[in-house]
């Protein structure tokens, strides 16, 4: 088992969280410019109605939304998925099972 992690968009989505906690500490004055821009992340990939949220709501609470955010994104990211063969129909890298690799030099050679 591995963690599934985030594809593009949802960690684009995860660093601009990051900037914005970073900011909070750093750089105030970028805050809502973040906020703004995790808004348009998170209405673009349907996370907005997967949480059932509002921009009017984001933007009552808008810490509290982008943790909810980040709670959602950390869900997924750590979900446990089967190691494989996956989408691309590879064996993983590195330190892919003896059985993997077996499975995967059988499966090559009926789609020869």
């Amino acid at each position: 088992m591995t963690d599934s992690g985030l594809y593009a968009e949802l960690t684009a989505i995860d660093d601009s969280i990051a900037r914005y906690n970073n900011a909070k500490l750093n750089n105030k004055i970028k805050l809502s410019d973040i906020a703004v821009q995790i808004w348009d992340q998170v209405k673009l990939q349907n996370i907005a109605t997967d949480l059932d949220l509002s921009e009017s709501d984001f933007k009552k609470n808008i810490d509290g939304s982008i943790e909810r955010v980040h709670r959602w994104l950390s869900e997924i990211k750590s979900t446990k998925i089967k190691n494989g063969l996956h989408i691309f129909g590879m064996p993983p890298k590195g330190d892919a099972s003896p059985i993997c690799s077996a499975c995967w030099q059988i499966t090559a050679t009926y789609r020869q």
